[in-house]
């Protein structure tokens, strides 16, 4: 179950916001895990409609200049099944290593966690976006900064206990890096059109 709300903001087509608030719900959990908060808000500044802007001679051939940013978290739960947090039992295989005296038995095969809970990321982004020579070359560059806490991971166990690990929210995984993306109209005619793009990344995991 969702509940999605979303507000637009936007004055003299120059500055834009965005705020969205999310909640997500999901049986797959245990109550009072069930239920995931994820807002985000982003912000934009087009300074090419700034008066100013305008004014510098030296930039007429920048048809655009915005400037923008967010934040937002983002829950998953597509980490884990529908019974993960309840564990499993198995009953004896085929060739009766689990039989007792004879008979049929059962053991727990996946330990169970209650605790499970929504998978986090929290993510960060700033960029620019700039259109020259009458929108004929358009670039945009971008820098993230995503951080995804509370992911699920397998904690190991001693074989002593006889399993070897549980399903856990014990990880934590940033990626962040940097891309830079170039598209333009290297032939605009009545009868032709030829466009061309390109882009480039530079990313790190951890």
């Amino acid at each position: 179950l969702s509940y999605f709300g979303r507000i637009n903001y936007t004055l003299n087509d120059k500055y834009l916001a965005t705020i969205t608030l999310r909640a997500d719900g999901s049986s797959k959990f245990a109550k009072g895990h069930q239920w995931g908060f994820f807002p985000s808000v982003s912000a934009g500044w087009r300074i090419s409609e700034e008066p100013f802007f305008k004014s510098i001679d030296v930039l007429k051939f920048v048809n655009q200049l915005k400037l923008r940013a967010s934040y937002g978290i983002n829950g998953n739960a597509s980490g884990i099944g529908a019974y993960t947090l309840q564990g499993s039992y198995g009953s004896s295989n085929s060739n009766g290593s689990f039989n007792y005296n004879g008979n049929t038995s059962y053991l727990i095969t996946e330990l169970p966690n209650p605790n499970l809970r929504w998978e986090k990321t929290a993510t960060f982004e700033v960029g620019a976006d700039l259109s020259f020579f009458a929108n004929r070359l358009n670039t945009n560059l971008t820098y993230y900064n995503r951080l995804t806490s509370d992911k699920y991971a397998a904690l190991s166990f001693p074989t002593s206990t006889g399993f070897s690990s549980v399903t856990n929210n014990n990880g934590e995984f940033r990626n962040q890096g940097i891309e830079i993306e170039l598209s333009g109209k290297i032939i605009d005619s009545k009868d032709w059109t030829w466009s061309a793009s390109g882009n480039i990344a530079f990313n790190k995991n951890k």
